[in-house]
Order: C-alpha cells, then sequence, then structure tokens
C-alpha cells in the first residue's frame, strides 16, 4: 500500500507520503515553513495567536506514535520541516 498526498494553500505545501514495508507503515509529511519557525527540544510551538485551536498537532502524532510502538524523527531545514513516522502495523 502507499499513498502521496499534495496540498497547496497560501503558498505553502503539505506534502503527506506513506507505505507500507512487511510490518513497518512508514509515513513522510513535509510542509513548509516560516525559517525563523524554530522547534525547541523536538516541540514546535504554534506561531499563531490562537494557540487553544492550533498546536496540539504533535501531540496527537506522539500519541499516534506511542500506540503502535513506532519512531518519529525530525528534520527541520528552515524553510521546510519533514516528520518521519514509522508504526508496526
Amino acid at each position: 500500500m502507499a499513498f502521496l498526498v499534495n496540498i497547496e494553500y497560501r503558498e505553502r505545501l503539505i506534502q503527506v507520503k506513506g507505505k507500507q514495508y512487511a510490518n513497518i507503515m512508514s509515513i513522510r509529511v513535509r510542509v513548509t515553513k516560516n525559517e525563523f519557525e524554530e522547534p525547541v527540544k523536538n516541540q514546535f510551538p504554534t506561531i499563531k495567536n490562537d494557540t487553544e485551536s492550533h498546536g496540539i498537532g504533535m501531540q496527537i502524532i506522539r500519541g499516534i506514535v506511542d500506540k503502535y510502538d513506532g519512531t518519529i524523527q525530525f528534520y527541520d531545514k528552515k524553510t521546510e520541516l519533514t516528520v518521519l513516522v514509522n508504526l508496526q502495523v
């Protein structure tokens, strides 16, 4: 099984790509970002004004990774963030 989704909105890109290898589901999420947004200890706080409605995405991803005995890696390239998640299936 494999999939690829590209979403472009207001000059921003969100790309989600996934593929299953044996009993591992590998998911890569790539998003463009402001070069001044930097992670703090692998946390990515929201820069949006409405912090109650935004900034919980990484918490949700970490919960899924924990539930499925997976791994998560972050790659910050100044104007692009890539998150690689591997889950046991």
